[in-house]
């Protein structure tokens, strides 16, 4: 039973290996290494967000942990090898005297596990397709985490030309009500044409309060990514933005 399930675990980790062979990702563009310079704001966005994420840390760990559990399969061989000295205390008679003395002796082996030997080499692959696997989950949710980051930031990009529109929108209607509103003083205005320029304003009015309140979701959204500050990370915008003119 655990032989089958070596056998089967190293067959999903052959197979993990031959896609990742075949895989031409540069996977530091997908997301950028920690102690690396970003180019672009979004670059830089989703590395923060990458590095102060909770869950994307223990996939970083796992690989760590792969590796060094590879490292610790190729010398595991040292420990088949097992040597030893054994020290034993000989009695000695010295010539016609008869006097007896003990002298120090000293016995040496050696013991090799033939089998965990033989052993060894599974192990050392076992362990690199561990590797492989734990690397290839770390990379397939980076490019999942890399549009999820940008999905958020898109949305609150959005969110927010959306309300410039809005207001706009609200700013014409007002204008337009209280233009309608003072002919209707004057009674140059229907009470039809007040009702229906005042329905407008109101609508625009709404308009632009869900347009605030959708401003602000995606905010949260997207400061829940990064763990950051929005306002930091319109600072860090505006810095790169006139750094790339």
């Amino acid at each position: 039973m655990r032989l089958h399930f070596y056998i089967l675990l190293l067959s999903s980790a052959l197979l993990c290996t031959n896609a990742l062979a075949q895989s031409t990702i540069d996977y530091d563009d997908i997301v950028a290494p920690a102690d690396s310079k970003t180019k672009t704001f979004e670059d830089y966005l989703v590395q923060l967000a990458w590095n102060n994420n909770a869950s994307t840390q223990i996939l970083d760990a796992n690989v760590e942990i792969a590796e060094l559990e590879k490292k610790a399969a190729k010398r595991s061989w040292m420990d088949q090898i097992n040597a030893n000295v054994n020290f034993n205390s000989i009695r000695d008679t010295v010539g016609f005297v008869g006097e007896q003395f003990l002298s120090p002796g000293f016995n040496y082996g050696l013991s090799v596990n033939a089998g965990g030997l033989l052993n060894n080499k599974l192990r050392v692959r076992l362990a690199d397709q561990m590797k492989m696997i734990a690397e290839a989950e770390q990379n397939q949710e980076k490019l999942q985490f890399r549009a999820l980051v940008l999905d958020r930031l898109e949305q609150f990009d959005n969110a927010k030309e959306l309300l410039s529109i809005r207001r706009n929108a609200e700013i014409d209607a007002e204008t337009n009500y209280t233009l309608v509103q003072s002919l209707y003083d004057q009674g140059k205005a229907q009470f039809e044409d007040l009702a229906q320029a005042s329905e407008v304003y109101f609508r625009a009015v709404e308009a632009t309060s869900l347009a605030k309140s959708r401003v602000v979701r995606t905010r949260l959204g997207l400061e829940e990514m990064t763990g950051v500050p929005y306002e930091t990370l319109e600072e860090t915008r505006t810095k790169m933005s006139v750094m790339r003119r």
